[in-house]
């Protein structure tokens, strides 16, 4: 099976543009900015392969659409799968659907992973509302607490660019060594349709 080393722009556009869509996510409300469908577009202007780009972020989009935030749930990170899966992808040098479905298997499950990363900062960094109440209260005047909420940010994205680079360095070592073992699989009878109605299927499941 022949394998594509991703350019370096490529590689740091995806931990980037996952780092973006963290803080759309996490810190700032701006709408659907974080949404797979949303970062797929963003992710097919930049590379230019829009077919494939916008059919995988359709997927899962689907996928993970019926999942929202609700009370302290906190939904998988749908776009974290798609970045793994487009960089995959590129990586297996895949054109056709029937090629997919182990890009698609080593993918999905990274989004709970950065679902989990994003728990762990809210619960560490609610502990910096008792420190801004402490310094209110210490300057006896009300002070803009940006500072505070920049380094949040700043944390986050570092953060989430390290877990992403390594899970996808272990994603695809993994991948690799499965595929020099029994080969990229192939499912002729595979379409795209057939794909976004076992994404919409498993979404109406799990929610």
């Amino acid at each position: 099976m022949e394998t594509l080393s991703l350019p370096a722009p490529i590689m740091l556009f995806a931990i980037l543009l996952f780092c973006v869509a963290a803080v759309f996510r996490y810190s700032v409300c701006a709408g659907m900015l974080d949404r797979p469908l949303v970062v797929g577009v963003i992710w097919a202007a930049f590379t230019g392969e829009w077919d494939m780009t916008l059919k995988l972020a359709l997927f899962f989009e689907l996928f993970w659409l019926d999942l929202m935030y609700v009370g302290t749930y906190i939904p998988p990170f749908g776009s974290m799968s798609l970045l793994m899966c487009l960089l995959l992808v590129d990586y297996f040098n895949i054109y056709e659907v029937q090629q997919l479905p182990l890009p698609l298997l080593l993918s999905v499950p990274w989004a709970l992973t950065g679902a989990a990363v994003e728990r762990w900062m809210r619960q560490r960094q609610s502990m910096l509302y008792f420190t801004l109440v402490e310094r209110g209260e210490a300057a006896r005047q009300y002070t803009l607490p940006s500072r505070v909420f920049v380094q949040c940010i700043l944390k986050l994205m570092a953060l989430q660019a390290v877990v992403f680079a390594g899970c996808y360095t272990i994603t695809e070592n993994f991948g690799h060594l499965l595929v020099n073992w029994v080969s990229l699989p192939v499912f002729s009878w595979l379409n795209w349709g057939l794909i976004w109605t076992l994404g919409a299927a498993m979404g109406g499941f799990m929610a």
